[in-house]
């Protein structure tokens, strides 16, 4: 990353500069996991100046925890600092949050691992931990175990959908659809689940 580059473009939809760790930069972090995602640089100025961040030892692991703890669902940022000009500046890297499933699933019922990593221009593995955690969240329940059938939806909707809601177990050598057992809330129209 070249950061100087970036610094010279100044601030955008998707880049902000704080002079200083605040409150204000978990607020930042939020606003894009909930857009296109974006980079927060610490230790410049709004006008590109490079003062510099104060940092230590456990300062981006505080950091990543504090965004984290501030923001729902959980924003987990990836952070670094580079040294320019004898001085840190602190990159934080935020990914867009999924809201973005959770709209598509409202509209059209269903998402696939495949739809997801084409919606949210993601790779095949960055999708299906981004799946899981919302199945694990109880925002999602997944329908099938792996593979191309797998697709996951709200609870509910998944009835009238041949195979919908069973897991397949083997009995004498076949294999059989046996009921999974949900137990969760109803999506909200956040897709949080209450």
């Amino acid at each position: 990353m070249d950061l100087q580059k970036l610094i010279k473009e100044g601030e955008s939809d998707t880049l902000e500069f704080k002079e200083n760790f605040t409150r204000e930069v978990a607020v930042t972090a939020g606003a894009f996991a909930n857009t296109k995602g974006g980079t927060i640089l610490i230790g410049v100025t709004d006008g590109g100046k490079i003062n510099g961040a104060q940092i230590s030892n456990e300062s981006l692991k505080d950091w990543a925890n504090q965004i984290s703890l501030a923001t729902e669902p959980r924003v987990i940022p990836e952070i670094e600092s580079l040294e320019i000009e004898d001085r840190h500046v602190v990159i934080i890297m935020i990914k867009e949050f999924p809201i973005n499933a959770v709209m598509y699933v409202k509209e059209k019922g269903k998402i696939t691992n495949r739809e997801y990593q084409e919606l949210c221009g993601v790779r095949k593995r960055q999708a299906t931990e981004d799946l899981k955690k919302l199945w694990d969240k109880g925002i999602f329940v997944r329908v099938g175990t792996t593979g191309k059938g797998t697709y996951y939806t709200f609870k509910g909707r998944q009835r009238g959908i041949r195979g919908a809601g069973k897991t397949p177990i083997r009995q004498g050598g076949a294999w059989k659809m046996k009921q999974k057992q949900i137990s969760m809330g109803e999506p909200t129209e956040e897709g949080v689940v209450t």
